[in-house]
C-alpha cells in the first residue's frame, strides 16, 4: 500500500466543531490540553500561543467512543453519542 493511499485528509477545527456539535473553542481548550478530556490533535506552530490545529479522523473517532465507554460506566445520567453510518454522523443523547 503507497504512501498516498494510506494518508487521509486532516480535519480542521471547524470540521471537528461540527462533527462533534460543540464551539470552535471547546474543539480548541480539549484538543489543547487546556481541558479534560484531552483530544488528539497536531498542532502546526512551534510558538506558544495560537497556532494551525489539525486532527486525525481516526482520533476524534477514537475520542467519541472513548466517551461511550466512559459514558456506560458512569453512574449518573449522561449522555450517549449513536453513530448513524448512513450519514457518518453522530447523534448524541440523554440516557
Amino acid at each position: 500500500m503507497s504512501l498516498s493511499s494510506r494518508l487521509k485528509r486532516l480535519l480542521s477545527v471547524d470540521d471537528v466543531a461540527e462533527w462533534l456539535g460543540v464551539s470552535k473553542g471547546w474543539v480548541g481548550d480539549h484538543g489543547g490540553g487546556r481541558r479534560q478530556p484531552r483530544l488528539h490533535a497536531i498542532k502546526f506552530s512551534l510558538s506558544k500561543g495560537k497556532g494551525l490545529w489539525k486532527f486525525r479522523e481516526e482520533d476524534v473517532y477514537e475520542f467519541i467512543e472513548a466517551r461511550v465507554r466512559d459514558s456506560r460506566t458512569c453512574k449518573s445520567p449522561g449522555r450517549v453519542a449513536l453513530w448513524f453510518p448512513q450519514s457518518r454522523a453522530y447523534s448524541f443523547s440523554a440516557y
